[in-house]
């Protein structure tokens, strides 16, 4: 068999090109649909007052972190929602299937992980749809998530584990996060984004912890999404809920955000851009709708963290985002930046192939293929699905040139025979 080489970038600028048509399709003709059938539900406010409930000082102990976000959001200018130097998380997914339906396929689950990273970069294609007295206030957080390449015990990974289970849907009691009761055990929460995907009973799409300083946090810590609701645009997901926007709202909560309601009628999010709603929204409503002030701006109900279809939703605040990142200021969370679940990203030397990739992360986005088999680069392409570029090499190194597209997490594919190896690039 002819030896070959074939590289995909495939990252947040290939996503901005490959989602097009997919929004095109989706968004445009579900804005003035009917309210869905399958109400969106999520459970975090409910399972964080059982958290309260089943461990006494809890309360407190986020009034005191509450104390601390405060103080940092009116002191600290250096939070700014238009930072342009993205931060990495690096995240785990914790498939737990009863069945070959509840086990998702690796390309499914970095669909959303992409999606993760579109929306919370403000990189949608939807922005559009944004009510223009919103738009000022539309923000971005400057964040990437990625997938981990080490595990706890520094060995590599993809950052996808698979848990064959006996249990045919989980609850609120956390068991999808013990390896004993069903689920899978927990990895360190201070290094990792853990993210369990599974089957939710009661119609529940997701739940996420709220960044809880308390060591009974410890073993419980992150977010978990019906495996029916994960996956980016055209994916597989179940409509309505089927761009990907179920982990964005959970990860919202897991950042530091509540309801935009307040989780009661004209309630406090403790965000001051985000307008007072009366309550949650369903479906894909009219604009405008009601808010508790009867402002012409109306009720901000496109946020990520109300209720309506993925199709809907399409905004994080100013306010929003610097809440989140004096979150991500404070313990446990800042400890994430510092994880070596990411380091070195993107191995640089593939043993079996002989070749180097270099430099990883990447500022400028210039990334060099080293390699003594000049025939691995004979017929190599670089392409951006669905648009093939074609790259000339003349000698054994070449050039991967991403400068002219945006900072994010691309992905190199080297195909060789039956072989194939997966490098994470990142530019910043």
């Amino acid at each position: 068999m002819m030896r070959y080489l074939s590289y995909a970038l495939l990252g947040l600028g290939v996503y901005y090109l490959t989602a097009t048509a997919i929004w095109a399709q989706v968004q445009f003709s579900t804005v003035n649909a009917p309210s869905s059938p399958v109400k969106r539900a999520c459970g975090t406010s409910g399972y964080s007052q059982l958290q309260e409930e089943l461990h006494p000082g809890l309360a407190e102990q986020r009034q005191q972190l509450e104390k601390e976000v405060q103080r940092i959001l009116n002191n600290t200018s250096a939070l700014n929602s238009k930072t342009q130097l993205a931060n990495t998380i690096p995240v785990v997914v914790h498939v737990v299937y009863y069945n070959a339906q509840d086990s998702l396929s690796f390309s499914r689950i970095q669909s959303n992980i992409t999606q993760l990273n579109v929306d919370y970069n403000r990189l949608n294609f939807d922005t559009v749809l944004t009510p223009n007295p919103f738009r000022p206030i539309a923000g971005r957080m400057g964040i990437q998530f990625v997938l981990a390449n080490r595990d706890p015990n520094q060995q590599p990974t993809n950052g996808v584990t698979y848990t064959k289970t006996n249990i045919n849907g989980f609850g609120l009691d956390d068991k999808m996060k013990f390896t004993a009761q069903g689920g899978k055990d927990i990895w360190d929460r201070t290094q990792y984004l853990n993210i369990w995907v599974c089957k939710l009973n009661n119609s529940l799409l997701g739940y996420a912890t709220q960044p809880d300083p308390s060591p009974s946090s410890d073993s419980i810590d992150g977010v978990v999404i019906d495996y029916q609701y994960f996956g980016g645009p055209g994916t597989g997901a179940s409509a309505p809920y089927n761009s990907g926007r179920t982990l964005t709202h959970e990860v919202g909560h897991y950042l530091g955000l509540y309801h935009i309601w307040g989780d009661t009628n004209c309630g406090d999010d403790f965000v001051n851009d985000t307008p007072t709603s009366t309550a949650e929204h369903y479906g894909c409503p009219s604009y405008p709708q009601p808010d508790c002030s009867s402002s012409s701006a109306g009720a901000m109900y496109m946020n990520y963290m109300d209720y309506t279809d993925d199709q809907c939703m399409n905004i994080f605040t100013n306010g929003q985002v610097a809440r989140m990142n004096s979150f991500m200021a404070t313990a446990p969370r800042a400890a994430l930046y510092n994880s070596p679940g990411i380091t070195n990203i993107g191995a640089s030397i593939i043993k079996e192939e002989g070749i180097r990739v270099y430099p990883n992360p990447s500022q400028e986005g210039i990334f060099y293929v080293d390699t003594e088999d000049a025939d691995l680069l004979e017929s190599c392409q670089v392409y951006c699905s669905p648009m093939h570029i074609p790259k000339e090499f003349t000698a054994a190194k070449g050039v991967i040139d991403l400068s002219a597209y945006p900072a994010g997490v691309y992905f190199l594919q080297f195909r060789k025979d039956d072989q194939l190896k997966v490098v994470r690039l990142l530019k910043y």
